[in-house]
């Protein structure tokens, strides 16, 4: 080895750089054996144990399960120290402290260790309050502690954001079986009915009424088809945005009505298109 490579070597700073430049090539494994080395040199830098932790977590080229689950407790970790040492000397961002508590409260969830879980997830979401993947993942563990009503309150901050996210929905309606509760929104049956029947004639009336429906007859078949899909949609946000004015409701509770009025048949006016 010549000497600039064993003082290469021995300079932990220099490693990093240089690992740093190992994952912008996504060359993990070389990467990982360099940061190994630099956490030897400097134990208590957050940086090379987050980076190390990610080394880790990235080699999707090891397909053989028992070897890969070593791999991922390595990465979880380094994770762990790192964020150890951010509490207290910082030395990595928000988002990647965010970054290593979401992963290793997941793979607690997966171990189904979930107050370790809700532990870490909790310290990822005050560093990223808005990710609703993070607050899904939180919702879950949290279901599984037992704790019904943080659940579905992370669930209905998520569903406030992503109203047609049939995942959270049914991780939504979930909660409220596991909690004794009918999984629809909290309104009286006749209330729901109504909803449904005013939405769906809304609907109805906006599509004939859409500047993208009128003058059917003098475009070709393709473009009409066109026309019926934009008229579609135009009638469905207009009528969406009537009903959540009229009765006070979010996006994804008229959903809710909407499918379990599909479920259940309940009758409305059609109008004839």
């Amino acid at each position: 080895m010549g000497l600039f490579n064993m003082f290469f070597s021995k300079d932990p700073k220099r490693l990093y750089e240089q690992s740093l430049k190992l994952i912008e090539e996504k060359r993990y494994i070389k990467a990982a054996r360099n940061l190994e080395i630099a956490r030897e040199l400097n134990p208590d830098s957050s940086a090379i144990c987050f980076s190390l932790g990610f080394c880790y977590l990235q080699q999707e080229e090891v397909r053989d399960e028992m070897e890969l689950l070593p791999l991922v407790k390595k990465g979880v970790d380094a994770f762990q120290r790192a964020i150890e040492l951010a509490e207290v000397n910082g030395g990595i961002d928000d988002n990647q402290i965010s970054k290593a508590c979401s992963t290793v409260g997941i793979f607690y969830q997966r171990q189904k260790d979930y107050m370790r879980s809700a532990e870490y997830l909790e310290k990822a979401m005050k560093k990223n309050p808005n990710n609703c993947e993070i607050k899904l993942f939180l919702s879950t563990s949290y279901l599984f502690q037992g704790r019904p009503d943080y659940a579905e309150k992370l669930a209905l901050e998520v569903l406030i954001n992503d109203p047609n996210n049939k995942k959270v929905l049914a991780h939504w309606k979930e909660i409220r079986m596991k909690a004794g509760k009918e999984a629809n929104v909290d309104l009286p049956e006749d209330k729901r009915r109504k909803i449904y029947k005013d939405y769906m004639e809304a609907k109805d009336s906006y599509f004939l009424s859409s500047n993208s429906f009128l003058g059917f007859g003098l475009v070709g078949f393709g473009e009409m088809g066109e026309r019926i899909k934009q008229a579609g949609k135009e009638s469905h946000d207009k009528a969406t945005e009537r009903m959540m004015h009229e009765y006070g409701l979010s996006k994804w509770e008229l959903i809710l009505i909407e499918q379990e009025g599909q479920e259940k048949n309940w009758p409305f006016k059609a109008v004839a298109r």
